[in-house]
């Protein structure tokens, strides 16, 4: 950790009480990411009002965050309080994204995929298995759904491989 505070027109406080405070309450920012981080703190007064600003250099990211109050030690926890959610937010961000990638591709929820099948109820002609061979070569299809006239049972016939007609009994 790297760490680093800068003072502006600060009068009447004790700025090494100040700075301990400060580094002892960043120290605690330490935990919320595993690669070194550099802290830069700005601590200015303006009148009765204190201001810090924190500005944070990570491996990937910059955060800064701002507070003010009336006292300095109020300014200072504010700030940090900011910081520390923006820690958490991006800590989270990457484990989530770390979970996801070493999961087994049936576990990560996926959109439901556009509807590819369509489905539409049909009605087949009753044929005998030599007018299903002839209306199969007439229409040029690759299937031919009907109804076997003498059996009256559901037919499928297509053409195999070594292009033969086979017929399936459904």
């Amino acid at each position: 950790m790297k760490f680093s505070v800068d003072f502006r027109d600060i009068k009447g406080i004790d700025i090494h009480k100040i700075e301990d405070y400060t580094k002892k309450k960043i120290k605690g920012l330490e935990r919320y990411s595993k690669k070194e981080l550099i802290f830069h703190v700005v601590i200015s007064q303006q009148k009765e009002n204190f201001f810090s600003e924190i500005i944070i250099n990570g491996d990937n990211h910059t955060l800064q965050s701002k507070a003010n109050a009336t006292d300095i030690k109020l300014a200072i926890d504010q700030c940090i309080d900011k910081a520390k959610r923006q820690l958490v937010k991006i800590k989270e961000k990457v484990s989530d994204h770390k979970k996801i990638q070493h999961l087994p591709e049936a576990l990560i929820e996926k959109a439901p995929p556009e509807k590819a099948i369509r489905k539409r109820k049909v009605s087949p002609p009753f044929l005998s298995i030599d007018q299903a061979k002839e209306e199969l070569s007439a229409k040029k299809v690759s299937f031919l759904l009907f109804i076997d006239s003498e059996t009256e049972e559901k037919c499928l016939l297509h053409p195999t491989k070594d292009k033969r007609l086979e017929i399936l009994i459904l």
